[in-house]
């Protein structure tokens, strides 16, 4: 597959799983809520479907989707 096809498949799924969870982060009052955990797991599930050679990529573009996503339930 052409590299550049796979970069933009990786952020695609990343920005869909941001566009879906922004709205509950605002919701969220507490960081035991259930609502987290499927959070992470969407965001764990993107890095996990990489290829090899592009999870290294595809999870620093996870971890800072779900540090924003963080940034915004805390402020």
């Amino acid at each position: 597959m052409d590299e550049k096809k796979e970069y933009y498949g990786i952020i695609t799924e990343i920005w869909k799983a941001f566009r879906k969870h922004i709205g509950t982060v605002s919701e969220i009052t507490s960081a035991t809520d259930t609502r987290w955990k499927e959070i992470c797991d969407d965001f764990d599930r993107i890095e996990a479907s990489a290829p090899e050679h592009m999870k290294r990529y595809a999870g620093e573009m996870v971890l800072l989707h779900v540090d924003e996503l963080e940034r915004r339930w805390r402020h």
